[in-house]
Formats: C-alpha cells, structure tokens, sequence
C-alpha cells in the first residue's frame, strides 16, 4: 500500500475522558489520505477500549511495554510515521474539520517551511471557550518570541519529518517543554517555521495537566532553553538568575512578582532585544518593545480581575501607564474592573478573536 500523506500522532496515557471529541475530530477531516498513529503509553484507564469502539483502518496503534512519558512517545511515534508530514494531536484536544486540507495545501506550495501551525480555540476543563491563541507567522516574530516563549501552538502544528529527523526530533531531557525545545533548535539550525492565522484547533487547559502540576520543573526547561536560545540571537550577557525573572516577567507568575523585580527583568529584556544579532534581521522598534512588555501588565490585571481583586487589577494597569505610558488597551483594561465577571469573560473572547 502506498504510504499516506500525513501521519497525525498522538500519544496518550489515560485519556478516555476526552478521546471520543479527540479521535472523531481527526477522523471526520475533510482531508482524508491520512494514518492516525496512536501511542498509548500503558494507559490504565479505558483509553484502548474507546480507540478500540472505532472500526477504521487509518487508526494505527502502537502500545508501549512501559510507560515512557509524552517526549519518548513522541519520538517512538516519529519512528513509526509513514508518511512525509508529521501533525500532532493530544488526548484531550481536538481539531476543526478542515485544519489538515488547509495546513497540507500550505505547506506544500511553501516547502521552505518545516513546520506549519495554527491558530487555536482554548478552552477551559468543562468545554468552555476562554481565549484564542495565536502563533507567529513572520520571522521576525518567531525569533523575538523564542527568547521568552513558544511561538506556536504544539497540538496544531504539521511537520516535515525528515527535517525533524535531521535536528534529532524530540529531545528526552526535556519531560514538559520538548516542543520549545524542537523550534528552537530548528531555528538555530536554519529552518523556518510559520502559523496560519486561522483558529484550526482547541487546546484544553486544565490544573491537573502535567506542565500546572509539575510548573517548578517547567520553569527549569524554559530556564535552559531560554539561556540557549538567548546566547543564539543576542550578544547580550545573561546569566540564569536574570533569565528566570524574564521568563516570569512574561508568564502567569508576573502577577507576583515585586516593583523593583519587574524593572529589573525589563531592563534585561530591553537589553537583549537592542543587541540581537544582526544575522538574524530580528530588529524591533521601541514602541513595539514598550507594546510587549505591556502585555505583561494587561495579562497580570485580567488574572485579579477573575479573582475579582480589582484594585489590585487597576494598581497594575496605573503601574503600567507609570512604565510605559498610557495605551488604548490598558484604559480599557481599567474599565473592564468595574463590569461583571461574566460580561469581562465574553469581552475577553471577542477581544482575542478578532484582534491582534
């Protein structure tokens, strides 16, 4: 039989609760001449029950003799890919019916690109939509985002496996962020990335996750990946101490984190970007710096926000319009502390929905 265009992989470990959406919305893709490799890392649930209830021949299953964890299943998957173009999935995610047509169309009328991502729907443990999540389509985008973050989302990406090949695949040390860990070395090494702007999947977040329970050793990952990637693109000094408050300046954790700390890791961050190589044509200007780190503040108040502290929420933005003067978003931040939850979360959509 002649090999299938894509192999969507995933690897799963106890996921019977989500799998029903996950599986049917692959297998009902307007794109069809593809295998659906599953790895099941010794799950003790009824996940193989419910792969098992499908009578499809493009599901293909492969059960681990031990449990590996997700990084090795992924790269045991790789080894058994089929097919050129490599699209992941999770267990607890799922994709909208035309994310593999538009994604395989894309990548093979631009085939300088290794990896093809999209936009995606996130969603809350109960189904519920909370946000999109929008990926870098542009270089210069992708290398600034590299140095604090992912620049696409991992459960929507399509991938050429013989690049990925090429830059080793999944690297093992990495148990939680071994897809930061995968573009970044793809970058480093020459390949280039890109993301539709459009919402093709759904990512579910959940405190029970891996990466919520197990955020200390997260924090660790992005710590050396972020060192790395830092020393590629900038010629800027950076040790450990001053990449972790980077990273925490634009993570969740930003919400605690002291004056004098925020401060301090801006200046770094500005520091960073204003000595980046010239190689890598990544240059931006300071009110799109000022815009970035200004995020950080709108981020930190919609979290008080939903915990409903909103004087905490408006003494963030008037210390963002103190830093860095006052923008559109952060006045209508400070509105927003005085609507309804409810209402805010529908704004919130909306606003991450159609714009930028």
């Amino acid at each position: 039989m002649p090999a299938p265009l894509i192999t969507v992989l995933m690897a799963v470990y106890d996921g019977e609760k989500c799998l029903t959406r996950t599986i049917g919305s692959i297998l009902n893709q307007t794109f069809t001449d593809f295998e659906f490799l599953i790895v099941n890392d010794c799950s003790t649930d009824r996940t193989v029950d419910v792969i098992q209830s499908y009578d499809d021949e493009r599901i293909r299953v492969h059960n681990s003799k031990t449990n590996m964890g997700q990084t090795k299943s992924l790269n045991v998957g790789l080894d058994l890919a089929k097919a050129k173009y490599i699209a992941r999935m999770d267990a607890d995610d799922y994709s909208l019916p035309e994310r593999l047509e538009k994604q395989y169309r894309y990548i093979t009328r631009h085939p300088e690109y290794s990896v093809v991502s999209t936009d995606c729907l996130v969603i809350d443990e109960f189904g519920a939509r909370r946000s999109i999540s929008k990926g870098c389509s542009e270089y210069k985008d992708v290398i600034v985002k590299l140095l604090t973050g992912s620049p696409i989302n991992h459960v929507s990406v399509l991938m050429n496996k013989e690049h990925i090949a090429r830059v080793g695949g999944y690297d093992c040390k990495y148990r939680i962020v071994a897809d930061l860990d995968l573009w970044s070395r793809l970058i480093r090494k020459g390949y280039k990335i890109s993301n539709l702007h459009e919402v093709l999947s759904a990512y579910r977040l959940s405190e029970r996750s891996y990466s919520y329970l197990n955020n200390v050793r997260a924090m660790q990952e992005k710590r050396d990946i972020f060192c790395e990637n830092i020393t590629s693109f900038s010629s800027f000094p950076v040790n450990k101490a001053s990449v972790e408050e980077v990273i925490t300046l634009f993570s969740d954790g930003f919400a605690n984190m002291p004056k004098e700390s925020i401060l301090r890791a801006e200046d770094t961050y500005k520091n960073i970007i204003v000595h980046l190589r010239p190689q890598f044509g990544a240059r931006i200007a300071e009110v799109e710096m000022n815009r970035l780190l200004a995020k950080n503040y709108w981020i930190a108040a919609y979290h008080y926000i939903l915990e409903k502290r909103q004087s905490r929420a408006r003494h963030v933005i008037r210390l963002c319009i103190r830093n860095h003067g006052a923008m559109l978003y952060s006045i209508a931040i400070y509105l927003l502390t005085y609507l309804p939850i409810s209402a805010i979360k529908k704004l919130n959509y909306v606003r991450a929905r159609f714009l930028s």
